[in-house]
């Protein structure tokens, strides 16, 4: 497992790998070799933000993919291996490397340099400003949206050069690239990833390679669970640790299920005691999601979607879909899962 995001091993995902990498400031020269880091040092331009003792703000996804290369490379080529890779790249604080900031530029009315300080600003003051109802113009948006946008190319430019060195037969090589969660750019006068289960935040990308079942464009609904079990089902190995999950090659689910831990908005009224609280779910918050419609549950109430419409609660008139949806989702906790607990941190 090779990741430059920390809440890999925080949460306890860096558990069975033989070797594990957390890359960031502190353990560059711990991990990388003289070559790779002089290669990083000589790019900061082209990969990350230039000089700045600034952690956050520097990309790492090049060390990442030096990493990942020599570790494939060191792997005997009669041997399986299976190789986890995560990208922190794009996340906020939306800061592209400074050779990709232009990528988008002609599509804001703002310097780059300008986009950046809006982005940059929201970061460091996403509680002012989600207390404050977000009081951001269409122009900052369109500025943050730009900067995301950049380091969503850069991140894809990155997987694809690393794919170019993996030299296993195309035949014996399964590729999948998803993502662990979206972001919110204002939906709900939120910004991040809390608060809710809502599509921009829980309905992300998956591209599956090298499965003989999956082809095309498909709009299943997918668990990340379903991953998992899929490529371990063509690699031959056990999978009875997903029980609950099915294999996407051969089989289809009927919703999937997006849990939100227990939600506390007294940072945000201590910030501003106007912050509006009514309306916004309270507690463990389960969301039932199938092709047409999505039941989100929490303390406070249940509310019903017909998607792609997430704004207008329709439970009142679906009084018996919200009640078999609730069916649903009760029995999936009995059988699969459970409610949510822990306070949101």
């Amino acid at each position: 497992c090779v990741t430059t995001n920390p809440r890999v091993s925080l949460v306890g995902a860096d558990a069975g790998f033989d070797e594990f990498y957390d890359v960031s400031r502190s353990t560059l020269l711990q991990l990388s070799n003289l070559t790779t880091t002089v290669r990083f040092l000589t790019n900061l331009r082209s990969h990350s933000v230039g000089a700045t003792t600034d952690g956050l703000a520097h990309s790492f996804s090049l060390i990442l993919n030096d990493l990942a290369r020599q570790w494939i490379e060191s792997v005997p080529d009669d041997e399986p291996f299976f190789l986890y890779l995560h990208y922190n790249e794009p996340h906020r604080p939306y800061r592209p490397p400074l050779a990709w900031e232009d990528r988008f530029a002609e599509e804001i009315d703002a310097s780059t340099s300008e986009a950046i300080e809006i982005a940059v600003d929201l970061h460091e003051n996403a509680t002012r400003y989600i207390a404050d109802s977000l009081p951001i113009s269409d122009r900052e948006w369109e500025a943050i949206e730009a900067m995301y946008d950049a380091e969503i190319a850069y991140t894809d430019e990155m997987i694809g050069r690393l794919l170019e060195t993996i030299h296993s037969p195309a035949d014996e090589t399964a590729l999948v690239v998803t993502a662990d969660h979206g972001e919110l750019l204002g939906e709900r006068g939120l910004y991040g990833h809390l608060h809710t289960v809502i599509d921009p935040l829980v309905h992300v990308p998956a591209v599956a390679w090298g499965f003989p079942g999956i082809s095309g464009r498909r709009s299943d609904i997918v668990q990340h669970a379903d991953l998992m079990k899929t490529l371990l089902s063509v690699a031959g190995t056990e999978v009875n640790q997903f029980n609950a999950a099915v294999n996407v090659e051969s089989e289809t689910r009927e919703f999937a299920v997006s849990q939100e831990r227990v939600v506390d908005y007294k940072t945000y009224t201590d910030c501003n005691p106007s912050f509006e609280v009514t309306g916004r779910p309270i507690g463990a918050i389960d969301g039932l999601r199938t092709q047409d419609f999505k039941l989100v549950s929490h303390d406070a109430g249940t509310a019903l979607y017909q998607l792609p419409n997430e704004k207008q609660d329709i439970s009142d008139e679906e009084s018996k879909r919200v009640e078999r949806l609730q069916e649903t989702l009760s029995e999936w906790r009995t059988r699969t899962g459970k409610p949510l607990t822990e306070p949101a941190t």
